[in-house]
C-alpha cells in the first residue's frame, strides 16, 4: 500500500474476538472447490480464512500438528474439536482432504518446542 492515511475517529472497546473451533468452524477438507470463482466459507478453506480477514480471532483449545520443532518460529495447529485422523493426534493430508482446518501461526520462536497432539492451555489469537 502506498499514499495511506490512517486517521483516528474516536475510542471504543476492542470486540470479542471470533472464536474458530466454537464461533464458527473451518471446513475439514476443501481448500477450494470452484477455482476461486465463489465466495462459500462454509466450503472452502480460503474461502473461510478470507472471511476473517482483518478480524480478531481466537482458536478454540488448539491442538498442535507439527510432528518436530517449527521452522521459522511456525506453528500448526488446528482447533480442539476438530477431528484428527493419526494414531499420534495428527491429521493426514489425502488426495481428497487437504486439511484447510490446519491454521499455521507464526509465534516468532523457533526454539518452542511441540509435538502432534499436544494442546495448548491458552487461548491463541491473532
Amino acid at each position: 500500500m502506498t499514499n495511506t492515511t490512517i486517521e483516528k475517529m474516536g475510542i471504543a472497546a476492542v470486540p470479542k474476538p471470533i472464536v474458530i473451533g466454537k464461533d464458527v468452524t473451518p471446513p475439514s477438507e476443501n481448500l477450494d472447490d470452484d477455482r476461486l470463482t465463489d465466495f462459500n466459507p462454509r466450503e472452502d478453506g480460503f474461502d473461510f480464512y478470507e472471511s476473517l480477514e482483518g478480524m480478531l480471532v481466537q482458536v478454540a483449545n488448539s491442538i498442535t500438528k507439527s510432528g518436530r520443532p517449527q521452522d521459522y518460529g511456525k506453528l500448526v495447529v488446528i482447533p480442539g474439536n476438530m477431528e484428527t485422523t493419526t494414531a499420534v493426534g495428527g491429521v493426514k493430508i489425502t488426495e481428497t482432504d487437504f486439511n484447510s482446518e490446519r491454521i499455521i501461526l507464526d509465534i516468532d520462536d523457533d526454539k518452542f518446542v511441540a509435538k502432534t497432539g499436544d494442546q495448548l492451555t491458552v487461548g491463541l489469537y491473532s
